[in-house]
């Protein structure tokens, strides 16, 4: 179809933050690339959602629609002039038109007078992360549509939602090719730290790359530069340590090379730190090697692995919970009919089979419930509350949840509540509660499942100003703490050291979600044995706020 032969009655104007709008969308670097497989796959199940022959995920540069995915439509671009995506992207709501015939503003585009003959279109904006309409998933249809409503139209944003999250995932992926590149580079030309270790006088030269890292530090590390090399196994995270006493000593002994990335811990701050060694070709007695930070690729993989567990839950969960909550529905709604009619007619059941009976009922009614709260878990993932432009305090809402699980703290466990007033963070006061009590009850649990200790259990909960521009909330625990294996995959989605339905293993999922949606960042420092420390950091909000007079009293009996 030659588009530039024909001019449309109707040119949509241009949003008026255009200009931002067109550098988001050059951030994504999604235009002109090839054809992917996720893209495709939405499309296509956008287009049997809808019963729609036509389905179109389409992104809009200054002068041209270009579909990443399409169905129905033979072109892979046309004039911004004629795209019903120009359109799409001011409506923030959504854009409907169910008959273009009847519509002065495209009777005459060359979509509807000429192939593919276009009679009805529905489509919502692909937002980005900053808040801009980059292009449009929508559906048409060769047939007019006046059924194609506000349900309609938010089953399509929800789909436009998975698109969007797997642009920013495409994005994630791009950024860790590059910074996987970029040392690569560092690797090659030498950009790296290096220590020695004379096995003669057990001399070890701490690598100047950790080295750097202590002096981010205002108070200096008991370590020297020039130690023994156990003083250095010192520094190591608890949970690695082990492991690279056992390399270091097959390198000195059996002089087996090594190369490992493992964490050392400087001021209760984590860090990673990749090393490779063997003895010098040159000196049968001396090791050298190399080290470099590797904190922020870790971090960065870590975020993208759980990023990519996260993007495929919330692919599947809102359509797994909608194919679960149907025949749930109807199981729950004949297991109360079921109760209700044996609770009537109990003498029709002879007094042994009544006990009986009773437990059944009452085992698949718990049972029902139990699906029904992993749906709504998996729901919650699938679509994350937005945060706003709201502003909390966090010490106020931290009082509101110590009083609202105070009653679920066991006799033999005392809560602390030590909370230093601190600046407002950006979130709303629900977002926050949720993971506040989310960790809350995971301490609670841990305790519950402790056996009892001298003095009894404890739970306590902080809250402080971290630096000029962060908040931390820390919540500390004296259970039983998790391994290392367990405590690597806190995170993962459906992931549960609780027993058989006491939790989802969504609910820490879920609150990483949440703090990392507000730029917040949240650890848990745990150790087999001696319990478990969860630390929230988020930033402050330094826009004015009226201060409100906060009642300095204890809140805790």
């Amino acid at each position: 179809m030659d588009t530039t032969a024909l001019v449309p009655a109707y040119t949509p104007p241009q949003p008026a933050n255009e200009k931002a709008r067109l550098q988001a969308l050059e951030r994504y670097k999604i235009l002109d690339t090839a054809p992917e497989e996720a893209f495709d796959n939405i499309v296509e199940v956008t287009t049997i959602m809808f019963d729609a022959p036509i389905g179109l995920i389409t992104f809009l540069d200054e002068s041209r629609q270009w579909f990443k995915a399409r169905r129905g439509i033979n072109l892979t671009s046309s004039e911004r002039r004629i795209a019903f995506c120009a359109s799409t992207i001011l409506e923030s709501n959504g854009f409907i038109v169910p008959d273009t015939l009847d519509d002065p503003r495209f009777r005459y585009n060359p979509f509807v007078s000429g192939a593919p003959f276009l009679r009805f279109y529905g489509g919502v904006p692909l937002v980005s992360a900053d808040g801009y309409a980059v292009g449009s998933l929508g559906v048409g249809d060769v047939r007019p549509r006046h059924n194609f409503g506000t349900e309609q139209l938010d089953r399509l944003t929800k789909l436009a939602k998975l698109v969007m999250d797997q642009v920013e995932l495409r994005l994630l992926q791009a950024r860790l090719r590059s910074e996987k590149q970029k040392l690569q580079f560092a690797m090659t030309n030498a950009g790296m730290g290096h220590w020695m270790w004379d096995t003669s006088s057990d001399d070890f030269e701490l690598p100047n790359t950790i080295a750097s890292l202590l002096t981010r530090h205002d108070h200096p590390v008991s370590i020297g530069l020039h130690e023994a090399p156990e003083d250095f196994l010192e520094l190591v995270h608890g949970h690695d340590r082990a492991r690279i006493r056992r390399l270091f000593i097959e390198l000195r002994h059996e002089r087996v090379p090594i190369s490992a990335t493992f964490r050392i811990v400087l001021h209760d701050e984590v860090y990673w730190v990749e090393v490779s060694a063997d003895y010098s070709p040159d000196d049968p007695q001396l090791i050298i090697g190399t080290a470099r930070d590797v904190t922020d690729t870790e971090r960065l993989r870590n975020q993208a692995l759980r990023a990519d567990r996260l993007h495929a839950l919330s692919r599947l969960g809102a359509g797994v919970a909608h194919e679960i909550n149907n025949p749930l529905s109807v199981i729950s709604t004949n297991l109360y009919l079921l109760a209700t009619w044996y609770k009537r007619n109990r003498e029709w059941v002879t007094e042994k089979d009544r006990e009986y009976v009773d437990k059944l009922i009452s085992m698949a009614q718990r049972g029902a419930e139990r699906v029904e709260h992993v749906v709504d878990a998996m729901l919650e993932l699938s679509r994350p509350e937005e945060t706003g432009e709201e502003r909390t305090d966090p010490r106020a809402v931290l009082e509101s949840v110590v009083h609202l699980v105070q009653s679920e703290v066991p006799p033999d466990c005392a809560l602390h509540a030590d909370l230093e007033q601190t600046p407002t963070v950006r979130g709303r006061a629900s977002t926050l509660t949720q993971v506040f009590v989310s960790l809350l009850v995971n301490a609670i649990d841990a305790v519950e499942s402790s056996p009892p200790r001298p003095g009894g259990h404890s739970i306590s909960v902080k809250s402080r100003t971290q630096g000029l521009d962060r908040v931390l909330i820390e919540i500390s625990d004296t259970g039983p703490g998790l391994g290392a294996e367990q405590s690597a995959q806190i995170f993962n989605p459906f992931f549960t050291t609780k027993s058989p339905g006491k939790g989802t293993g969504l609910g820490l999922a879920i609150a990483h979600s949440i703090v990392d949606s507000l730029g917040g960042e949240i650890t848990i420092e745990t150790c087999n044995g001696y319990g478990t420390s969860a630390r929230v950091s988020l930033p402050v909000d330094r826009r004015p706020l009226a201060a409100k007079p906060t009642e300095n009293r204890p809140f805790l009996r």
